[in-house]
């Protein structure tokens, strides 16, 4: 999946588990925010739109755009 595919998903309402360096995470989204959370540790960062994750968030300190190409979906 590429991450433009990733976006639209995303925006059409899915939600994704996947694995990033043996961390499972979880992309949902809840009264127009969206939420990138670290399973083990119910650790969640809030963005006000999928763009805003995508360019903001972090996975273990790497951003989630540098990081996309090794998470396992």
């Amino acid at each position: 999946m590429t991450l433009a595919e990733l976006t639209e998903r995303l925006l059409n309402g899915e939600e994704f588990v996947f694995n990033f360096q043996d961390n499972e995470y979880w992309i949902s989204q809840n009264e127009g925010l969206f939420f990138l959370t670290l399973v083990s540790e119910s650790f969640s960062q809030e963005y006000k739109s999928v763009f805003d994750l995508i360019e903001e968030g972090t996975l273990n300190s790497i951003p989630f755009k540098v990081a996309f190409k090794d998470i396992d979906l």
